[in-house]
């Protein structure tokens, strides 16, 4: 039974698996590509018992929060190119969103949908509202849950919430100001 990755900040180098350590030993940490500082660590001994593939099978199949709606997004073609905001802010097309198992994930931290994006060997989690916003033919998409029978209700119903929350929380803001006072209106869009 292969252990959790977890998060390494500020820990001794320790094997994960064996639990050995020492400085004459050489480890290898198998890093899971989000939630970055969460990962596995293993020593070459475990890494030949186990097979580094499946090491990096059980670190990339862990459930992050994620979700496998490549079949449930629908209203838009997923195999058009997406534009995406680098963090430099520059507009970059031709990105495709990716049908591993990850397409959607929730962020606790950032509290919004994020959606998997890939771009050659490059793949990055992109803001749902972003691509709202940047991709006019995302405007009709959605979620349903054909491909998806083994779903519990509740768990349906959270994604959805999820989903209208992440897709449509600035017009619901701007909506809502209009529906105050114009002071009041005015602090909450200062704030």
């Amino acid at each position: 039974m292969l252990p959790d990755p977890w998060s390494h900040v500020m820990c001794s180098i320790k094997c994960d698996i064996c639990t050995e350590e020492g400085e004459n030993l050489s480890f290898y940490s198998f890093d899971v590509k989000f939630k970055h500082p969460h990962c596995l660590m293993a020593c070459n001994r475990c890494i030949d018992q186990h097979g580094m593939k499946t090491l990096w099978n059980h670190v990339r199949a862990y459930n992050w929060n994620h979700l496998s709606a490549a079949g449930c997004i629908c209203g838009v073609d997923l195999s058009v190119p997406v534009n995406v905001v680098r963090s430099s802010g520059r507009l970059e097309e031709g990105w495709k969103i990716s049908q591993c198992g990850r397409t959607l994930v929730y962020d606790e931290f950032l509290k919004q949908v994020l959606v998997c994006v890939e771009r050659g060997a490059y793949m990055k989690f992109f803001p749902l509202r972003l691509m709202y916003l940047h991709n006019p033919a995302w405007k009709t998409a959605r979620l349903e849950w054909c491909n998806e029978p083994h779903m519990t209700p509740e768990l349906r119903k959270r994604w959805k919430t999820l989903w209208t929350q992440s897709m449509f929380y600035i017009d619901r803001c701007l909506a809502l100001m209009y529906t105050f006072g114009d002071d009041l209106g005015r602090l909450i869009a200062e704030y």
